[in-house]
């Protein structure tokens, strides 16, 4: 009875254990895995055996602090919660993360350039579509800037390509941008 005991304890304690880890590795107020699973996430593609490939996306949405400042923090939140509801309606190609604020990262495995890209730009179209009842002036839209990993860039590398892209959709707004190998990244 008594190996049986801390045997049902240790069971308990390792089930709790993987709760808390799981809970310690979700965004709280948008329910995406958060930063920390995302550089987990990376860790896990530098380790990853050969054959898979990797595409980066972050994303942010254009004016949020603009949607702080004018209608407040309440309605940031929960532009933030309805734009993860959309990330995570169709991530059957990538793992959504929320990396901080208004900025998403979506980790793409083994699928091309291009169909990332269409993804993005499904997400981009569906955010433009989505209406607050209480707020009819309001209209969301979000950039995207997308890297592929290689042999030849590590995780780092990866996210710094990536953001550089998101860089230059940002000029432009509502848009996705991949980035592209230059003699200044090389």
């Amino acid at each position: 009875r008594f190996e049986q005991k801390k045997n049902e304890a240790s069971i308990q304690m390792e089930s709790e254990r993987r709760h808390l880890q799981q809970i310690l590795q979700v965004d709280e107020m948008t329910g995406v895995l958060n930063r920390k699973a995302m550089h987990a996430a990376l860790k896990n593609v530098e380790f990853s055996a050969g054959g898979d490939s990797y595409i980066l996306a972050i994303s942010d949405m254009d004016n949020f602090k603009g949607i702080n400042d004018q209608w407040g923090h309440h309605l940031g939140d929960r532009c933030l919660m309805e734009y993860a509801k959309i990330l995570t309606e169709n991530c059957c190609k990538y793992t959504p993360f929320r990396y901080g604020g208004d900025e998403f990262c979506l980790l793409f495995c083994n699928v091309s350039m291009d169909e990332a890209v269409s993804v993005c730009q499904k997400i981009k179209t569906k955010l433009s579509e989505l209406r607050f009842e209480d707020y009819p002036m309001l209209k969301l839209t979000a950039s995207f800037g997308l890297a592929a990993y290689s042999d030849q860039i590590d995780t780092v590398r990866l996210f710094v390509h990536s953001d550089y892209a998101l860089y230059e959709a940002k000029e432009l707004r509502d848009t996705v941008r991949v980035f592209q190998k230059e003699a200044k990244f090389a």
